[in-house]
């Protein structure tokens, strides 16, 4: 039935830093390619956004845009129509906060985008955001509290400013 070819290729790095102080790195990139001439549906397709990878923004407000007519209320609005190769980088900090309680704060840089067709290096566009958050490792799982906020938004796109995500698992 799935006549695509989905590729990923994840890095991730865990260093100490100072005394309890880590820094975690994540790489990414993926690409998703046609093998017949049927078109992949846009829920194969990436987007970006939100709190699993780049926090200083709404889900799904990266990737490629287009303005499509609304049925229901007639009017054109713009749509992420979702991108064939995914591009993320992802930064971070950690310090237990409260280290009987299971706390601890982050700080966090995100870089990324996502492209329609291919990657192309002489004209590579990554946007950007940072921020800060709290970890409690809990007996459910860690619940993660992060405040994004990107950087250059672009208003063209009806992007907003900062960002607030809660989610429950580990982000890496």
């Amino acid at each position: 039935d799935q006549q695509w070819l989905k590729v990923t290729t994840e890095g991730r790095g865990y260093y100490p830093v100072y005394k309890d102080y880590v820094f975690r790195s994540r790489i990414r990139y993926e690409q998703i390619m046609k093998t017949t001439d049927r078109d992949i549906p846009r829920t194969e397709k990436f987007q970006m956004g939100g709190s699993r990878n780049m926090r200083g923004f709404n889900f799904e407000d990266i990737g490629p845009l287009e303005r499509l007519k609304n049925e229901q209320t007639d009017e054109l609005a713009l749509f992420n129509v979702g991108g064939q190769v995914s591009l993320l980088g992802q930064f971070e900090i950690e310090h237990p906060l409260i280290r009987e309680a299971g706390l601890k704060w982050v700080l966090f840089y995100d870089v990324g985008n996502v492209y329609r067709d291919e990657l192309d290096p002489d004209n590579l566009v990554l946007r950007q955001n940072y921020g800060f958050g709290f970890r409690w490792f809990s007996p459910i799982g860690v619940l993660r509290f992060e405040f994004g906020y990107p950087i250059n938004v672009d208003e063209s796109r009806e992007e907003e400013g900062q960002q607030f995500h809660f989610d429950i698992g580990q982000l890496f």
